[in-house]
This record gives structure tokens, C-alpha cells and sequence, in this order.
């Protein structure tokens, strides 16, 4: 039996052959697999199902929203997986990898001076890139808690890119970036 949450209902297949698992359609949604578990607790099964005739097995589907999609695939470990920065909404990052650099990407609403910075206790360094990835500003220890404060007039829809490292001196920390 196929649970399909929200698709079109899916008619149940028995048999011990392998089935190859129907794959739904929903409007406004992605589809991340068929689960054994109405939590999706583990791994999706295979595409490639094995069933049998004595047990009736019932599949989940698991669904994305576009959004909540776009948001599991962003790890900030490049400019292509950049964590989006919205405007009063502080960003908790934790580095525990020397070296790491963590990028974040952000849109403007409007025309006016936008001020990145960080907040903590870590010695964070800035760099402030254009939608073509070309350095624009850098800043180190604004501060006495050693952050970093970017500011720069941007148009509305301009987009930027932050990238955020910790000083070579504090290999590991946990810091938020922020954009007013």
C-alpha cells in the first residue's frame, strides 16, 4: 500500500517480484522518496522493491515544499550552497573544522546601506563578494569582541555574497552574521 500524503492515491501492488516503486507527482512540492516509517525515521527504500504476498507493507511518501527543498540543500560550504541571510535575522554558524570558511548569500529589499557583521565570542574575519564573486570589501576585529562589520550601499535587488572565516589563531567556534 502506497500512503502518498497529499498525491493522487497509488494502487496497492503485491507480488514477490521486484516492483519499482511509483514516483508521485504534487503541485508545489518535491518528492524526497518512499519511507517504511510514517516518522521517515532511516534511509528511503530502494526504487527497487521487494514485497511479498504474506506481508503487507505500507510506503510513506515523504514531500518537500520548493522552499523547504532549496534550504536542505545549503550547507554554506560554497557560494552555490550559500545560507541565505535575511535582513534582522541572526545566523548561528559553528566552525569545528580549521580553516572552514562559511558562505552566505544576500538579496536586497531596497536601496539603502546594509551593515554585515558578527556577533560572539570568536575572531571572525569578512569578505564582502558581488553577484559575480569579485572581492568588494574585507574587515577584521571592528570591535573589542573581535567581529567583523561590513557596511556598503547596495540598490534594491543587488546580490552579495559573505564569506566568513575565524582568525588562524582560533581554528574552531560558534559566532551568528547578521545583516540590518
Amino acid at each position: 500500500r502506497f500512503y502518498a500524503n497529499g498525491a493522487e492515491a497509488i494502487e496497492p501492488i503485491k507480488g514477490t517480484d521486484p516492483i519499482t516503486l511509483p514516483t508521485p507527482t504534487r503541485s508545489g512540492y518535491r518528492f524526497m522518496g518512499w519511507y517504511t516509517d510514517v516518522a521517515f525515521a532511516g534511509e528511503p527504500v530502494n526504487s527497487t522493491y521487494y514485497s511479498s504476498i504474506e506481508l503487507e507493507q505500507t510506503l510513506y511518501a515523504k514531500w518537500l515544499s520548493e522552499e523547504e527543498y532549496l534550504l536542505s540543500m545549503l550547507d554554506g560550504s560554497s557560494y552555490d550552497k550559500a545560507y541565505i541571510l535575511k535582513t534582522g535575522v541572526p545566523f548561528e554558524v559553528t566552525i569545528d573544522t580549521a580553516g572552514e570558511e562559511i558562505y552566505f548569500v544576500f538579496t536586497a529589499t531596497e536601496k539603502k546601506n546594509y551593515t554585515f557583521f558578527s556577533t560572539g565570542i570568536a575572531d571572525t574575519f569578512g569578505y564582502l563578494y558581488d553577484a559575480n564573486k569579485s572581492l568588494l570589501l574585507s574587515n577584521d576585529d571592528t570591535d573589542s569582541e573581535s567581529n567583523f562589520t561590513i557596511t556598503t550601499e547596495l540598490d534594491k535587488d543587488a546580490t552579495v555574497y559573505i564569506k566568513v572565516k575565524l582568525y588562524s589563531t582560533a581554528p574552531i567556534g560558534e559566532f551568528a552574521v547578521n545583516v540590518i
